[in-house]
């Protein structure tokens, strides 16, 4: 009898210490702060929401306030990745191609782009980067292409090359000045000769 009953309280212990799994519809939002169903206690924990057994997204918590969001495509690799304070986007924002590769990366502050973004192509080359502050572009912005040759150099006014995937100019736009357009050649055209390689 000792025995069962030590058998029994060792299970009752293990089992209250374990933490329970919570999802999204365990919970409830009231003025900007989640809590569990039925209580009064501001939510601290993960939750997470699924497609059959496959997790989808799984969302922190921290006294209430939702502070991180991640999401999963289907073969289990990350989609989203993005940070919260006060209800707005504070942090990394990072969105993935299918295969894990990083699509794209920002900073947020208050929702606003902060600081340097970029994205890439799915090889793993760098696509696009620019600077922000309080969600305006800031010097200069380049692109790539994919085999990592530079695509694009531009000011926040617009001003700036597009390049042939060569290296050679496309494309010019200076202060004050209508754009100009170059074939291969180095030579000044008219729009239409280039437009196939315009995208």
């Amino acid at each position: 009898m000792k025995h069962a009953t030590a058998l029994f309280l060792c299970i009752l212990l293990i089992h209250s210490c374990q933490k329970k799994e919570y999802t999204l519809d365990d919970l409830v939002e009231t003025k900007g702060l989640s809590y569990i169903k039925d209580t009064n206690q501001p939510y601290t924990g993960e939750a997470r929401s699924y497609l059959g057994k496959k997790v989808l997204a799984v969302h922190l918590y921290q006294q209430g306030e939702h502070i991180q969001a991640t999401t999963f495509y289907p073969n289990g690799n990350k989609e989203y990745d993005i940070q919260f304070k006060n209800n707005k986007e504070n942090g990394f924002w990072r969105y993935y191609f299918y295969s894990g590769q990083l699509n794209y990366e920002s900073y947020r502050k208050d929702g606003l782009l902060e600081g340097k973004s970029i994205s890439c192509h799915e090889n793993g080359q760098l696509k696009t980067e620019a600077t922000y502050k309080d969600d305006i572009q800031i010097g200069e912005s380049r692109s790539y292409y994919e085999n990592g040759e530079l695509r694009t150099k531009y000011d926040s006014l617009g001003q700036g090359f597009y390049y042939y995937n060569d290296g050679k100019i496309l494309r010019k736009k200076e202060k004050d000045q209508d754009e100009i357009f170059y074939n291969k050649e180095g030579k000044e055209v008219p729009f239409k000769e280039v437009e196939q390689y315009y995208k």
